[in-house]
């Protein structure tokens, strides 16, 4: 199977896990929205970011280890099985340590015995399958899909009962315990390959590993520093705001543009002696992240009202203006998210860091300056911060890969203008005297309608100066050809 090809097999069955996940993930969120209060989903989000911060921390890089390393032995695959486990065993008891401090930080008392219970998830992740990464190596995703849509569909059914029962948060936390708890039964249960303890190689992996703590770290950092500065600076509601707006707002990324992603670091990998073949990569993905959340970002601006009044529901109107606002971080995202893998398989760890800590040092100081704003001017910092960083990017990518300016130039050209007639349209059907149901459909349907046959028509003009945005459109109209084609047609 060549690269390529295994790319493209990894994002299909990561699609299937992403959308069947999100289908049903977004249905229970929807049922939780109505059962639980603004501040119950605060308290969660303060909570997950702590865990997750501290997996960070434990982060032995086992994946990164088996995908980067070529000729793995048994030992070595089961040593750093066995280095993750130990690691996340001593940061699951020094965060239950912390609970109490930690719930001082956030002013929320009912941290502490959040924070006690969801540590365990540090120590029940750390016994996940390894063979499940091997699989990927090769770029076989079928055990790793299955595990991940067993795992959300246990972990749902568990949350929505107890919502029912219970109304509270509680409802949530043990539902992401659920989660990783079968999510690493269904791995063993899936997947033949079995890991034995080893520290033959520990101290090996560990200077591998160090490097990876530290960009886990700061890359989690990058991507979360909001809610661990609104921790301190508003309420469990505001912080229930944004994290929900937030997660909302990104959903094209986090379930299209994420899964599309899977097996990139292991194709970077296996050309990494390539820089022309890195930038290969890096282009087709930049032409495909362009295309699907430029368009996805503007369109949320416009119908962000609509979206909170029908999805998100009345509780939920201060989210508008936050959503306005942390639709516009995919635009930094779209850049950072090709560039980060083609650095790691290079080992250029030093410049992941420097990246990560610029974006950083600047929420804060963005966040601190103007904290007396509220949640809605803490969001439009938000914004104007990533806006700026993806400028940085842009001369990152050239220094890096060789991705010059012109090429983006070319690139926003084509992906913007249709997506300009797409806003103006689509912010004309919000003013449409219908429900906000039925207003919030024909926005949708009309965008989608306005942009693809604007965006087909300009990449076809400009496949020669970018062929990278009309391989894109042909390959997704030949899938959609291929599908069409497999239907049986004739008569019953």
């Amino acid at each position: 199977m060549s690269v390529q090809q295994g790319m493209l097999s990894g994002a299909k069955w990561a699609l299937v896990a992403k959308w069947y996940n999100r289908l049903i993930g977004i249905c229970s969120t929807l049922i939780l929205l109505r059962l639980l209060d603004v501040s119950d989903f605060g308290v969660v989000a303060l909570a997950t970011f702590f865990v997750s911060l501290f997996a960070a921390l434990s982060q032995a890089g086992a994946v990164r280890y088996i995908l980067v390393k070529d000729n793995l032995t048994p030992d070595q695959i089961s040593s750093v099985w066995s280095l993750n486990i130990a690691i996340r065993a001593l940061f699951t008891a020094i965060l239950i340590v912390s609970a109490p401090l930690l719930a001082a930080y956030t002013n929320a008392p009912e941290m502490r015995m959040v924070l006690t219970v969801i540590s365990f998830n540090l120590l029940i992740s750390s016994f996940r399958n390894v063979g499940l990464d091997l699989q990927e190596k090769k770029f076989n995703f079928r055990q790793l899909t299955l595990t991940l849509i067993v795992s959300k569909t246990v972990s749902v059914i568990v949350s929505i009962s107890l919502a029912l029962a219970w109304q509270n948060y509680w409802a949530l936390i043990v539902g992401t315990v659920v989660l990783q708890s079968v999510e690493v039964i269904t791995g063993y249960w899936l997947c033949a390959y079995r890991p034995y303890w080893c520290s033959k190689h520990w101290k090996e992996q560990w200077s591998f590993s160090k490097w990876t703590v530290a960009t886990s770290i700061f890359g989690y950092l990058r991507s979360r520093i909001d809610i661990l500065l609104l921790g301190n600076l508003v309420s469990t509601k505001s912080v229930g705001l944004y994290s929900t707006a937030q997660e909302f707002s990104w959903l094209p990324m986090t379930e299209i543009t994420f899964p599309l992603q899977r097996g990139l670091l292991a194709g970077y990998s296996s050309v990494k002696s390539s820089i022309a073949k890195m930038r290969d990569i890096a282009c087709n993905q930049l032409a495909l992240n362009f295309a699907l959340l430029v368009p996805s970002a503007f369109g949320t601006f416009a119908v962000a009202e609509l979206f909170v009044k029908v999805v998100l529901g009345p509780n939920w109107l201060e989210a508008i203006p936050v959503v306005k606002h942390v639709t516009w971080l995919m635009m930094s995202a779209m850049l950072y998210l090709p560039l980060m893998p083609s650095l790691i398989a290079r080992e250029k760890f030093k410049l992941v860091l420097v990246l990560d800590s610029v974006i950083i040092a600047l929420v804060c100081a963005g966040f601190y300056l103007f904290r007396d704003q509220g949640i809605e001017g803490l969001s439009y910092i938000r914004a104007i911060v990533a806006l700026i960083f993806s400028v940085f990017l842009l001369f990152v990518y050239k220094y890096t890969l060789g991705v010059g300016l012109r090429f983006f130039s070319k690139l926003s050209f084509v992906v913007l203008t249709p997506t300009l007639l797409m806003y103006w349209v689509v912010s004309l059907c919000t003013q449409l005297p219908y429900s906000d149901g039925i207003t919030l459909a024909i926005c949708v349907g009309t965008g989608v309608s306005v942009y693809v046959p604007s965006l087909l028509l300009l990449s076809f003009l400009y496949r020669h100066q970018l062929p990278q945005v009309w391989k894109l459109c042909i390959g997704i109209v030949h899938v959609v050809n291929n599908q069409i084609a497999k239907l049986d047609w004739r008569p019953q």
